[in-house]
């Protein structure tokens, strides 16, 4: 600060309209700059909605957060210290709103616990509203872009839609940031294979761009960037609309879709001869107990949960082979119940044409 006694002083000698607050400086939010179009830090959430709710809260208690700042420099053009948005940019739209309405005498829809009552009231306009908390960033741009990242991947915020973790990323890789750099401020949920297909986010087709602006969870996209255009979308909604957030659950919702699709007819093989080679092929109680007596005769209890995780894999193949999927069958680590399997296939005449001799 040199010979300034505080950072508010510091930033009225470079004709900010700054002051020190309770436990913070606070400046005008007219005297903030959001980064637009062409600039390296061009805020991705400029353009946001309103929030009604927001709106209200910020008109009747000012902003109670601070807003990231980074000192770009005197202008040339009014002798002023830019002082550029990183972060906060919903907070300071509102409050540029929330301060016209005000001087202009418009009314605000109330609201309470977030919810709108239906009431309106007019907050009258009082100098020192238009004043914010702020806290500045100490760096380069592409310090301030990580930052930015960073910000967001808190997971008590708001999170990032896929198409402004994008945009971030995008200027991020112009600035040449490295992926570890990238992951090191992403979400939790953001891999390096997820980096990956962020980076190709122009890949996607309009229909699936929009759900994911629409809120469609960053974990799916690793599930369709890899699809045709016109099959992304409509895969994107059938996960959306079946709730899952993962490629994992991509994956379940894919693999139910394929099973309901072959409906009655499986491999041409009807559902009651399936429910015949079930019944042939189940393993009884009594073989269940004989391998899980073998293992407990260890006295393990490690080589006994092994077991029920061995067993359950078991099943779950002996169930697909059921279901008609015959490339189980080679997946079936039990040489025995791959027998059994292939006997009742064989008593049915419906043994999968490669065994057959």
């Amino acid at each position: 600060m040199g010979e300034h006694k505080s950072a508010a002083d510091a930033l009225k000698a470079t004709g900010i309209d700054a002051k020190r607050g309770a436990s913070e400086t606070v400046v005008s939010v007219f005297d903030i700059f959001v980064p637009g179009d062409g600039h390296a830090l061009d805020h991705p959430r400029r353009n946001d909605p309103l929030d009604g709710a927001l709106l209200y809260d910020i008109a009747v208690r000012g902003v109670q957060e601070s807003v990231i700042l980074w000192r770009e420099g005197v202008q040339k053009r009014d002798g002023k210290m830019r002082l550029t948005l990183i972060d906060g940019c919903q907070r300071v739209n509102h409050l540029i709103e929330a301060c016209r309405r005000m001087k202009d005498g418009v009314a605000f829809a109330v609201y309470q616990d977030k919810n709108a009552t239906g009431e309106e009231r007019v907050i009258p306009w009082k100098d020192g509203r238009q004043y914010i908390p702020v806290e500045f960033h100490v760096g380069d741009a592409k310090s301030a872009i990580l930052r930015r990242l960073g910000e967001n991947a808190d997971p008590f915020k708001r999170p990032d839609s896929v198409p402004v973790l994008a945009a971030i990323v995008k200027q991020a890789r112009l600035c040449a940031a490295t992926d570890a750099e990238i992951l090191g401020n992403m979400p939790r949920d953001v891999d390096a294979a997820t980096l990956a297909a962020i980076d190709r986010y122009d890949d996607l087709s309009p229909e699936a761009k929009q759900l994911f602006a629409d809120g469609a969870y960053v974990g799916l996209l690793t599930s369709v960037i890899d699809l045709p255009r016109d099959e992304q979308g409509p895969a994107l909604a059938k996960y959306v609309e079946s709730g899952v957030k993962t490629k994992m659950g991509a994956s379940r919702v894919k693999n139910r879709e394929e099973r309901a699709a072959r409906g009655d007819l499986v491999e041409g093989i009807r559902r009651p001869v399936l429910k015949r080679i079930l019944a042939a092929v189940r393993p009884t109680e009594a073989d269940v107990e004989t391998a899980r007596d073998a293992f407990e005769s260890s006295r393990s209890k490690a080589i006994v949960d092994a077991y029920d995780t061995i067993a359950a894999h078991f099943f779950d193949l002996g169930g697909r082979v059921m279901s008609g999927d015959m490339k189980a069958l080679d997946e079936i680590p039990c040489d025995d119940l791959k027998k059994r399997i292939k006997a009742a296939l064989k008593k049915e005449g419906k043994l999968p044409t490669k065994e057959k001799k």
